[in-house]
């Protein structure tokens, strides 16, 4: 028997990204974070902490975007299309992102994970004619796993520990890179006077 399916609407308030006009200078260089595409191709990890750019309130007001909480998920939706974070700080996003607020209690790095799992997908969804373009309309419409949060909890705790050990044997492989490195000077130096 498959699991059930449910269209991602129903899970997740989603919401287009938008710019405050760049000619007026008062609407940036302020507190609230402003994602764009770069910003989520930029992290260490899959949580954003921080944006390049930040716009003010007045720019905030201007241009119509919505402030996610915390725990939604960034997805950009062109150049390219399926590039995810989850927000480890309130914020909003250019036109080039779509937020995914969740609704109810859920686990946002389970429908992360999923997510990032299709992104093919994703990408496939993409339309036009300039460049691809993922439409709200289509992510909204898009079916996931409509899983208890008991089970959602399990799996991201189980990707994480399974994640963390291979971070450490990564992270052992580097360290063994960098002593090799050392010692290929090294035996450099003591040969060549």
């Amino acid at each position: 028997m498959g699991s059930q399916k449910i269209q991602l609407r129903f899970l997740f308030d989603i919401y287009a990204g938008s710019t405050p006009e760049t000619g007026k200078g008062y609407y940036w260089d302020g507190d609230i974070p402003w994602i764009t595409p770069e910003d989520i191709s930029n992290i260490n990890g899959y949580k954003i902490f921080d944006t390049k750019r930040k716009i003010t309130d007045e720019g905030y007001e201007s241009s119509g975007v919505k402030l996610a909480p915390k725990d939604s998920i960034v997805i950009t939706k062109r150049a390219p299309i399926g590039n995810l974070a989850i927000l480890g700080i309130d914020a909003c996003c250019n036109q080039g992102c779509l937020l995914l607020v969740p609704q109810k209690e859920l686990i946002p790095e389970y429908y992360y994970f999923y997510l990032l799992l299709n992104v093919p997908l994703l990408q496939s969804l993409g339309r036009g004619s300039t460049f691809m373009e993922l439409s709200l309309d289509d992510l909204k419409s898009l079916h996931v796993p409509k899983v208890p949060i008991e089970i959602q909890r399990e799996t991201v705790l189980n990707i994480q520990s399974e994640i963390g050990k291979i971070d450490k044997l990564l992270s052992l492989k580097e360290q063994q890179l960098v002593l090799l490195n050392e010692k290929r000077v090294s035996i450099i130096m003591e040969n060549i006077k």
